[in-house]
């Protein structure tokens, strides 16, 4: 039955996720199932439920029944063991406004038992006991699940369970005969069969509404993505309301704020976003509360303090690093320290601002660049700057790691200045002109490169593939589309291809940005 229950676990972790935070007005995430999604889920619950009953531990079942000429006969049916079932026709539903439906209309199965049965009339005493085997068919079941949230948290309830064996069909180890054969056929189709398919549904409800919603309560609170020992960046997924039940579509509504060292920006989702932006199986939403609060997380931690020193780039391009490349943008730089291998620190010296509009993601950043020359103790000049950059995201699958995100930046405008030179005159018009040429030809396709190289892997989940991935961009928030591919043994889907056409459900500030 543990087995079985961290299954659903699974399932329900797909269907509501959880954090601590309390619940908010507007989520920063949302996650969308079109009913394609739900379907394929079937495969995966089918087992799930099948568990569930196949692992009760039915009890014993006894009773007294007086027979016309007969007299009283004691009866009792043990060690009831389910051997096999399997549903064969079932389907998975969304419920309006409250949940899923989980609905069997054909499946078979057995069970096997010991009977036995004791007479006394008189001075007549009689008995007999043995085993049988009880094979069952057209089962049908219907269960409906509801999900909400409590607190951040989700919770799952069997709100309605009906379970019924069909029709029996049974063997046993010794033959019945006369009024044996007719009392044990009507014992087993109408006392056994009911009691045990009433003894299975309070069971599963209970597994669900007690052991199942007691488990998601111990979820973890942060999903990490990153940690120094020190500091750690996590986001915070705690559920902003229940989830939305409409009539072709599940969304579950997340607060999505990146967080340092547990602590959350001190401000909330400000956009509305729509449930869905395509028709495909699934549809992820997020607007700029989830990169602003990265921003913010990300200054705060002093991760966008960066020293690069020429033992970081590969060998073909450390004379970037080298005061002679750098002779004809600042001369006095090349006069006092000819032919030198420097050290750059990037320091960004307030949070960086992000947007999302119709043509990606945009972000602002403030930053001083420092030159320092090694065995010195000041550096030898000091730039400010303050850049425009965009970027897109995109997906990829590798082996390895699965369905890896990447980002693709680009220099759309930047602004230096000198702040303190050691060297003397800059040139600002050329500095300007030379610095954008160097990151747009030479940093910015290496650090593409080395982004398109690793990338961040995504979570996964088990037999869960996503088919052409896609990003939509929109004003104010973003959205990624893909069609999922249940079957693992399936061959990888090729996503080197073009993503599927725009879906007629599209809004009409919709535009599409493909990274090749």
């Amino acid at each position: 039955m543990q087995r079985a229950t961290k299954a659903l676990l699974t399932l329900v972790f797909v269907v509501c996720c959880a954090m601590h935070t309390p619940a908010q007005d507007l989520p920063g995430l949302k996650i969308t199932l079109q009913q394609a999604f739900i379907n394929e889920l079937t495969s995966t619950l089918t087992p799930i439920i099948e568990g569930y009953v196949l692992e009760s531990n039915l009890p014993d079942f006894s009773g007294v029944e007086h027979i016309l000429l007969v007299g009283k006969v004691d009866w009792t049916i043990s060690d009831i063991h389910m051997d096999s079932l399997d549903f064969t026709q079932d389907t998975l539903t969304i419920n309006e406004g409250q949940g899923l439906q989980f609905k069997v209309t054909d499946g078979n199965g057995q069970f096997t038992c010991n009977w036995e049965w004791k007479r006394e009339s008189g001075i007549i005493h009689a008995s007999d006991s043995g085993g049988a085997t009880v094979k069952f068919s057209k089962v049908s079941m219907d269960l409906n699940l509801a999900f909400s949230e409590n607190g951040g948290l989700p919770t799952v309830t069997a709100t309605s369970f009906k379970f019924d064996l069909g029709k029996l069909s049974i063997s046993v180890s010794h033959g019945w005969t006369g009024w044996v054969y007719d009392f044990f056929l009507w014992l087993f189709n109408f006392i056994v069969k009911a009691q045990v398919e009433s003894y299975i549904q309070s069971d599963v409800t209970s597994i669900i509404n007690v052991n199942v919603t007691s488990a998601l309560q111990a979820l973890p609170t942060v999903v990490p993505i990153w940690s120094n020992g020190t500091e750690s960046l996590g986001i915070d997924i705690s559920m902003t309301s229940g989830p939305n039940f409409a009539a072709s579509y599940v969304t579950i509504p997340y607060l999505g704020g990146i967080e340092l060292n547990s602590q959350l920006p001190p401000y909330s989702p400000t956009t509305a976003m729509p449930d869905s932006c395509t028709n495909l199986d699934v549809n992820v939403l997020f607007n700029n509360y989830i990169f602003q609060s990265s921003a913010e997380a990300l200054y705060d931690s002093g991760l966008l303090q960066v020293t690069l020193s020429p033992e970081d780039l590969p060998p073909d391009l450390s004379y970037v690093l080298n005061t002679t490349f750098w002779q004809f943008i600042i001369p006095n730089l090349y006069k006092h320290y000819p032919n030198v291998m420097v050290n750059v620190t990037l320091d960004v010296t307030s949070t960086p601002v992000v947007e999302i509009s119709t043509d990606g993601f945009f972000g602002n950043a403030t930053y001083n660049l420092d030159i320092f020359v090694p065995g010195t103790n000041e550096s030898a000049l000091t730039i400010g700057g303050v850049s425009d950059i965009q970027f897109l995201l995109y997906l990829t699958e590798k082996p390895a790691e699965g369905n890896v995100l990447h980002v693709n930046v680009s220099l759309l405008d930047t602004n230096l200045k000198v702040v303190n030179s050691n060297v003397g005159y800059v040139n600002l018009l050329l500095l300007n002109e030379g610095i954008a040429i160097i990151l747009n030809t030479i940093i910015l396709p290496l650090l593409n490169r080395s982004l398109g190289t690793y990338g961040i892997p995504l979570p996964s989940i088990e037999k869960v593939k996503l088919v052409d991935p896609n990003f939509f961009y929109f004003a104010d928030y973003a959205c990624m589309e893909s069609n999922v591919l249940f079957n693992s043994s399936s061959p990888a889907p090729n996503l080197s291809k073009a993503a599927s056409f725009i879906r007629d459900t599209l809004p009409s500030d919709a535009s599409r940005v493909r990274i090749n």
